[in-house]
This record gives C-alpha cells, sequence and structure tokens, in this order.
C-alpha cells in the first residue's frame, strides 16, 4: 500500500503567531485581513481556509473568491467593503494535508464595521424680502441621518457681497472672518441636528445667492444634501 498515512511532516504547524485584527472603515474602501502561522521546518506547505459569520451571529461560511473577495486561501484575505458587511465577523482555519499529524488552528474572530454618515444641511432666512440696511437672520440646520455617528463635522458658510456680517449664535464653535463663518459642530449622534443663526446686515448692492456646506470625518452616501443655497 502506497498510500500517504499520517506521516510526520517536515513542516510542524504550532499555531498562530500573528492574529488578524477589527478593522473599522469605510464603503468603497479594501480591506486586508492577516495571519502569520507559526511553523518550523520546510515540506508541504499549509493551507489556509477564510470564513465568515454573517452580522456576528450564526454558522461560519467558508468565502470564495470572487466579488469582493481575494486571498479566501491564502493568509491574507482581501475585501471590498460596503455596508452590508457591517458589523460581519471573520476567522481563518490553518491546517495541513489529512495524512499529516499536525493540529489544524482557528485564528482570533475579528469584526469589519463599515462607518457611514449622512449629513445633511438646510438654510432658511426669516425675511425674503428685506429693506436695504434692515438686518435678516438666517438659520442653518445640520442633521444627520446615520447610519453612524458623525465626527469632525464642520459648516462654513461665505456670506456674498450683499451681506454684512453682525453676529451669530455659536459661541466659541463659530469663527468668522471676512464673512466667512466656519461652525465647528463636532460629532453629531445618528439621528441627531444642530442649527446655527447668522444675522446680516443687506446692503444696496452686490450678490444675495448664501451657501452653507456641511463635511465630516465619515463616509457621506448622499453627497448632493450637503450643501445649501438661498437668495
Amino acid at each position: 500500500n502506497t498510500a500517504l498515512d499520517f506521516l510526520q511532516n517536515s513542516v510542524a504547524l504550532l499555531g498562530v503567531t500573528t492574529q488578524p485584527t477589527s478593522i473599522s472603515t469605510s464603503p468603497t474602501s479594501t480591506i486586508t485581513f492577516s495571519v502569520v502561522a507559526n511553523k518550523s521546518g520546510t515540506g508541504t506547505p499549509e493551507t489556509y481556509t477564510w470564513q465568515e459569520q454573517v452580522d456576528g451571529v450564526g454558522p461560519w461560511n467558508t468565502i470564495s473568491n470572487g466579488g469582493v473577495y481575494s486571498g479566501a486561501t491564502t493568509a491574507s484575505l482581501s475585501i471590498l467593503a460596503n455596508v452590508s458587511l457591517d458589523t460581519n465577523k471573520y476567522r481563518v482555519l490553518i491546517s495541513t494535508p489529512s495524512y499529516i499529524c499536525d493540529s489544524d488552528y482557528l485564528s482570533d474572530e475579528v469584526t469589519l464595521t463599515v462607518v457611514e454618515s449622512n449629513l445633511e444641511i438646510e438654510k432658511t432666512v426669516d425675511d425674503n424680502t428685506p429693506n436695504m440696511g434692515s438686518a435678516v437672520t438666517f438659520t442653518i440646520t445640520v442633521s444627520n441621518s446615520g447610519k453612524d455617528n458623525a465626527t469632525g463635522v464642520i459648516v462654513t458658510d461665505q456670506l456674498p457681497s450683499g451681506y454684512t456680517y453682525v453676529s451669530d449664535n455659536g459661541g466659541a464653535a463659530t469663527v468668522e472672518s471676512s464673512g466667512l463663518i466656519t461652525w465647528t459642530v463636532g460629532t453629531l449622534a445618528n439621528g441627531g441636528s444642530a442649527s446655527l443663526e447668522i444675522v446680516a446686515t443687506v446692503l444696496a448692492t452686490g450678490s444675495y445667492a448664501n451657501t452653507a456646506t456641511v463635511d465630516g470625518d465619515e463616509f457621506d452616501p448622499v453627497p448632493g444634501n450637503n450643501t445649501s443655497t438661498i437668495t
């Protein structure tokens, strides 16, 4: 009988030297989970089988290359992230052929977090037909429809030449320079909103189209609602 039967391989598979780590990323980003096997000697190579647990619960499914996955049978699994993969867990089974008397090893379980926040800005004015020299109050409202908290949220509003800046109610969170108002909102929770009022004097001539813009650190799936203009 020439069949191989539980031969001692010249490679000893001892475990996992470097474990994968959980990753937080944005949609459309490519991330990589990697492991390093602890082994000695040379010979028949170990095999890698990456597995996925949807939403971090239920059965573990073997991953195949294709779609958003590559490297599914190597030490490094690459994933093109999207929101549907948020909170999925991953691990890898490291093994040797069945005829080799080595143990198989599972890596640590890690979580993929895919973060996005949908910021929206709206600007209104208390008087659409003001008289020259009168004061108008602009109200800027910023909201976050999620799915995650927004961080590093900043609003900018450059008053056009038809207005002179008077004041705002932002306190230390706002800075004005030559009619440019910068409002540091900071963190805006999922479902949260914040408002700012700006008072300006109407001049006899100039441009009156006034645009406010919001930006944040996270990926925004609807960038078209990040500006608001009022005339």
